[in-house]
């Protein structure tokens, strides 16, 4: 059962810390009507949020979900991981990276549930710091900082994990000459009769949960140069998988969400593909690969071209976002947006913590910890 507290007796504000899968549905039906007034981007839909939990759970993991519901109608909520290093502690954000997420919150409780988050992290689940992620424009982020100060904790932000974007507002041949990028259609034109010399070529579009969607998306993964990166350093996609399970549930349960992939084909079989997920007003560009044998075609690229374009030609569309910054996307000419990394800590922890010295895992959060002020004496 989850773990109900009182937070207002007024305002019937209660705080329930959410441990499992079964728990989370215990929060009604509110979530998808509360992501979809407050969020930004699709990962906390419920159908991505439960796979994301049920993963964590089988990795040994322990995720918590920590929901403010008022007079029992669900109004913000977080998931975050407790950790552990060296015997300390720590409450890390559950979406990190390309997939950071903001807080949800209805902005009348936001001060509330903050505190809320603070005394779950400090008080029942005993943690030393807090780690949260952010996106750098985050209304939370102020109030956050307020909060943790008037209740006595030590607060650094800093920049992290940046991702590229394009507002979407004219056409693309407008927005590539106001970003000095004019020569992308002599690019695709020459990729073009690359691939008229390798054979019949077509671009084609299906809805991600398709069976001939996954089919063609396991064909380039089996020949992509991320199946030999993968298999060498041991590391698995686990964000590809939940696209293809969730895209379709998700779709079902929001008018808001949409995912699609697009496959360059040569000779009728895939060659590359890119994954849109299409989230409000929002186009992420989640997955894409392509098969290594033509890589000197520049597949992978020609196909974002195309689909790029066909984003701008949608009216639904005001911004693209890759999730990433990688030196691929420069030559779009997009716009890069920080996000923020959040660190909370008690202040009679932060010393300590300088000690742990320069560990695989603990050196990131020494060095950064070390100068969070004011230090307790």
């Amino acid at each position: 059962m989850p773990i109900v507290k009182l937070a207002d007796r007024k305002q019937n504000v209660s705080i329930r810390m959410v441990r499992s899968l079964s728990d989370m549905k215990e929060l009604g039906p509110d979530w998808d009507a509360l992501v979809n007034h407050y969020g930004h981007s699709p990962w906390y839909l419920r159908p991505f949020m439960e796979r994301y939990m049920d993963l964590a759970i089988r990795e040994r993991g322990d995720p918590v979900i920590i929901a403010l519901t008022v007079a029992g109608r669900l109004e913000g909520f977080v998931a975050a991981t407790p950790k552990s290093y060296h015997g300390l502690k720590y409450l890390k954000s559950f979406y990190a990276g390309a997939l950071t997420q903001d807080l949800v919150c209805n902005p009348e409780y936001r001060d509330v549930f903050l505190t809320a988050i603070l005394d779950c992290a400090f008080g029942d689940l005993r943690c030393q710091f807090l780690e949260l992620f952010l996106p750098a424009e985050s209304e939370c982020l102020q109030s956050l900082s307020s909060r943790s100060q008037s209740e006595g904790f030590s607060i650094l932000q800093q920049p992290h994990f940046p991702h590229a974007v394009i507002p979407v507002e004219a056409s693309l041949d407008e927005f590539l000459r106001d970003r000095g990028r004019p020569k992308l259609g002599k690019e695709m034109r020459r990729t073009e009769r690359i691939l008229d010399e390798l054979g019949d070529w077509e671009v084609r579009t299906l809805q991600v949960s398709t069976p001939d969607a996954r089919e063609g998306i396991s064909k380039v993964e089996a020949v992509s140069w991320k199946d030999a990166w993968h298999e060498r350093t041991g590391i698995a996609d686990r964000d590809l998988p939940v696209i293809l399970d969730c895209a379709g549930p998700a779709s079902v349960v929001d008018p808001l969400f949409s995912a699609r992939v697009w496959f360059l084909e040569l000779d009728g079989e895939p060659v590359a593909y890119t994954v849109v997920l299409q989230y409000k007003d929002t186009a992420f560009f989640a997955k894409n690969s392509y098969d290594n044998e033509f890589r000197k075609a520049s597949p992978g690229v020609f196909l974002r071209n195309f689909v790029i374009r066909e984003m701008f030609l949608q009216k639904s569309i005001t911004k693209i976002d890759f999730l990433t910054a990688l030196g691929v996307h420069d030559r779009w000419g997009p716009s890069i947006e920080m996000r923020t990394r959040v660190l909370i800590a008690r202040k009679g922890w932060v010393i300590p913590l300088v000690r742990l010295g320069q560990s695989r895992v603990g050196s990131t959060l020494v060095n950064v910890l070390s100068r969070i002020v004011p230090h307790s004496s």
